[in-house]
Order: structure tokens, then sequence, then C-alpha cells
């Protein structure tokens, strides 16, 4: 049994709690990242110099990844990524956890709704935390990649 399924992440002035996802969400989600990453693999597989030391990827190579996944995501694939996401999601506020999203799928917390930017750092920051143990490989170029994209926003 897992004994942290939880971490804390930073985001501006804000500070979120993030659960893991429960296995079966997290397989869904998994199976949607690694179907629809495909086009990452040749990208992936450059970060590897010939005696196996990592190398970075630059501004531009990482966006050009992260078009590449969400030119192949459909509407309601974004929508099902932003649901199962947000859900595990919390804003730590004074008065405790407040959900981001609830099991109903309202809204917990007041304008992130309206916030894509912070939309996608927190689903980033969920898929990385909720999945880390699946990708989580010494030389995984997917850990590379969610480890380089999460410390350029955090700037």
């Amino acid at each position: 049994m897992p004994t942290n399924i939880y971490t804390q992440v930073t985001i501006g002035e804000d500070v979120y709690s993030i659960k893991k996802f429960d296995a079966k969400t997290g397989l869904k989600l998994a199976r949607l990242v690694i179907s629809k990453a495909a086009p990452l693999i040749p990208m992936l597989e450059s970060l590897s110099g010939d005696n196996g030391e990592n190398k970075s990827m630059d501004d531009n190579a990482v966006y050009d990844a992260v078009s590449a996944v969400l030119d192949t995501l459909s509407d309601n694939d974004i929508d099902n990524l932003v649901d199962k996401c947000l859900r595990v999601c919390y804003a730590n506020l004074s008065a405790g956890l407040a959900p981001i999203i609830d099991d109903t799928g309202n809204y917990g917390v007041e304008g992130v709704e309206y916030d894509m930017s912070l939309t996608l750092r927190l689903c980033f920051e969920a898929i990385k935390w909720g999945a880390s143990d699946f990708f989580d490989g010494k030389n995984s170029g997917l850990k590379q990649l969610f480890n380089r994209v999460g410390s350029s926003q955090n700037q």
C-alpha cells in the first residue's frame, strides 16, 4: 500500500496538493499518454548521447513535442484528461484542502475554469506525480521530458 499519495506544488504564490491517481484511472491515463505520445518517440531517443549520458531539450524542442501530442488529442480526450487530472488537485486554503473539481464535475476553486495556464500546469503536475511510478525508469525519456517541461514552467 502506498504510504505517500500526496505531493505539494507551488504555482505562483499558491500551494496545491495533488493526490496520486487510483490504479484504474492511472492505467487509463497511462494508456492515453502512451498512445498519444507516439510522435514523441523519435524526439525522446535524441535525448541520450552515444555514451548513455542524458541530453537536455531546448525550449523549441519541448514546445514541438507538446504540440505533437496536442495534435493527436480529440476534444473528448482533452475533456477526459483535464477532468481526471483536476479531480486529484486541491488548493491549500486556510480552511483546508479545496478540490479544484469535485466528484460531480463542478469547480470548487473560483476562477480555475478560466485560467488555462493554471489548468495546464495542474494537469501536468497531476500526470507527473500520478504516473511517476509507471514512468520511473533510470533512462526514461518520458521522465526526462516531464522533468524538463516542469522545470521550464517553474520559471
